[in-house]
């Protein structure tokens, strides 16, 4: 539009861009002999009249071709899978980082469980061990008092190591229940009875007879 010529009453011709968004007289854009034009009586000028009004009909039409239209709603489209991938990224980031912090946790507890084990004594009852203190024990009563002390050992001990796995077993998982709308929303248009093109080909007919 800015490229658009019009004729001036000096019958000189000047470019739209010189005219456009003025008001009111000013000086004459093209003479050196400074004299002043009337912005609206220029641009109302019957060739630049007609000129202007084709020139916008055509800009119209160019923006009303499928071409543009489909452009538009490709790139709409396009633009809402983009938000999409990228939330469902930043939720992969968020959920990773929770399942570092997890393992992380997990790791430490089970630190933890090695280090009451290891204070806890199990580790010091062993067959091998009560073998070998039995066999250098000759007395039968002697024998007898050592395997009432082992017993009486591996019963406190079995209390410990059920405790223990009693604590174990409290340590869960509970997996979260992504059923339902944790994502987000997809909200498209509802165009029934929204959107209406009524074309009456005859009164179109009549305006340009």
């Amino acid at each position: 539009m800015e490229e658009l010529t019009l004729r001036l009453d000096c019958e000189k011709w000047t470019k739209y861009e010189n005219l456009e968004n003025k008001k009111g007289v000013i000086n004459c854009p093209e003479c050196r002999k400074i004299h002043t034009i009337n912005v609206d009586k220029t641009l109302n000028i019957p060739i630049n009249h007609e000129k202007i009004n084709r020139k916008q009909i055509e800009i119209a039409l160019e923006n009303l071709k499928t071409d543009n239209i489909n452009f538009k709603i490709d790139e709409h489209f396009s633009n809402l899978k983009n938000k999409i991938d990228l939330h469902a990224e930043e939720l992969i980031k968020k959920i990773n980082d929770l399942r570092i912090e997890m393992i992380e946790k997990i790791d430490q507890r089970k630190t933890e469980f090695y280090e009451v084990i290891k204070k806890s004594g199990l580790g010091e009852l062993s067959e091998e061990k009560f073998t070998k203190e039995i066999e250098q024990i000759d007395d039968l009563f002697e024998k007898i008092e050592k395997e009432r002390h082992y017993l009486s050992e591996i019963k406190r001990m079995e209390s410990k190591r059920d405790k223990i796995l009693e604590e174990l077993e409290k340590n869960n998982f509970e997996e979260k229940n992504l059923t339902g709308n944790f994502f987000g929303n997809l909200k498209p248009t509802e165009y029934k009875r929204k959107i209406r093109v009524s074309i009456n080909i005859k009164e179109i007919g009549k305006k340009f007879m």
